[in-house]
């Protein structure tokens, strides 16, 4: 960079940059998410993040679901239904928390028919949750998750990030970089869409509210 040379990054920029990059295109997964759950007649989708340092990158993600959900004419306030969850010290600590923010969504007066998890080590929590509630996937509950393993270790509907090709497309590139310094590249590569049959219409009436709060 302080020569002149283009840089090619594996991830986007936060911020505006003249640098290159090379990334996968997570807009279009939460768009995608947004758009198989409204299709399939879902009005309430339960978002659950892991919290850290990349703050404004879920803050981003969640404009590009409410854009999705804006196209779709099915907007509600999504304040409730988008949760980021604490890694808690020890083993486990993600599923601590990632059980604690399913359950308070599904003791809303209008809890979520369909739940999407950034990360797949969220899944066992989520599921313990609904096996506990008795909630089946996907008769009363659908489920995506964005998950970077191979689709054979996939449990529900999700993405496959592509990680060969991102490697792929890097080392093309440098290649490229190096014959030319002048050589440009903004490249954002879609994950796969792998359909596991966890995504189906909701069931009127089967979600319902604790007692103590149907009266709010």
């Amino acid at each position: 960079k302080e020569e002149g040379f283009p840089v090619i990054l594996s991830n986007k920029p936060a911020e505006p940059t003249t640098l290159n990059y090379v990334d996968y295109d997570n807009s279009h997964v939460i768009r995608e998410v947004a758009r198989r759950f409204i299709e399939a007649g879902h009005r309430r989708i339960g978002v659950v993040y892991s919290e850290g340092s990349v703050t404004d990158y879920f803050a981003g993600m969640r404009l590009h679901f409410l854009d999705t959900l804006m196209q779709l004419g099915a907007v509600y306030d999504l304040g409730a239904y988008w949760r980021g969850v604490h890694r808690q010290p020890g083993k486990g600590g993600l599923c601590r928390g990632v059980g604690e923010v399913v359950s308070a969504m599904l003791d809303l007066e209008e809890p979520p028919t369909a739940f999407f998890c950034w990360e797949p080590g969220m899944t066992p929590a989520l599921l313990r949750v609904l096996e506990k509630r008795k909630l089946r996937v996907p008769e009363e509950v659908s489920v995506l998750v964005s998950s970077h393993a191979d689709a054979s270790e996939m449990e529900f509907s999700g993405f496959v990030m592509p990680h060969r090709e991102l490697g792929a497309a890097l080392v093309r590139h440098l290649c490229a970089t190096v014959e030319n310094p002048h050589h440009g590249v903004q490249e954002l590569l879609k994950p796969r869409f792998v359909d596991h049959g966890t995504v189906a219409a909701p069931k009127a009436g089967r979600l319902t509210a604790p007692p103590a709060a149907a009266g709010r």
